[in-house]
């Protein structure tokens, strides 16, 4: 360590940057709509367990895979890759917030609006924003 004109200069550590990716979740290059895909994924949280939640964005849902599984669930939006504007739906969901009980805030973005959505339901609630009266399905 050298002290120098009242600043401490200490060894910094090397890094690295790790030269191979490991694809956790989707299928590298092949976009699509089956539980093991994703479509332009653009968040991903963890939870205690291990598992992860994707926002599958273009497919309007939320994606969940248990720790070491290569197959998702759809846990908020609908399953079929359906976009719509209702309660049941996501229309291009960008961001997604897990809270202690596992229950999601979804930046439901193209519909302007937080939607929250209980751990196990099938549908969201608006807390925040409102659908603009020009947004259809």
């Amino acid at each position: 360590m050298i002290i120098s004109n009242c600043f401490i200069l200490a060894p910094q550590p090397s890094l690295r940057w790790q030269s191979e990716a490991i694809t956790v979740a989707g299928i590298a290059g092949s976009p699509g709509l089956t539980p093991e895909k994703l479509n332009y994924p653009t968040d991903v949280k963890l939870d205690y367990l291990g598992s992860m939640y994707i926002v599958d964005k273009i497919n309007g849902r939320i994606q969940k895979y248990f720790k070491d599984t290569t197959t998702g669930i759809t846990v908020a939006g609908l399953s079929n890759g359906t976009i719509t504007s209702t309660s049941y739906g996501l229309k291009n969901a960008s961001c997604v917030l897990l809270d202690s009980n596992q229950n999601f805030y979804i930046v439901d973005t193209e519909n302007s609006r937080v939607q929250f959505w209980k751990n196990g339901a099938s549908f969201g609630q608006t807390v925040a924003g409102t659908l603009d009266e020009f947004l259809t399905d």
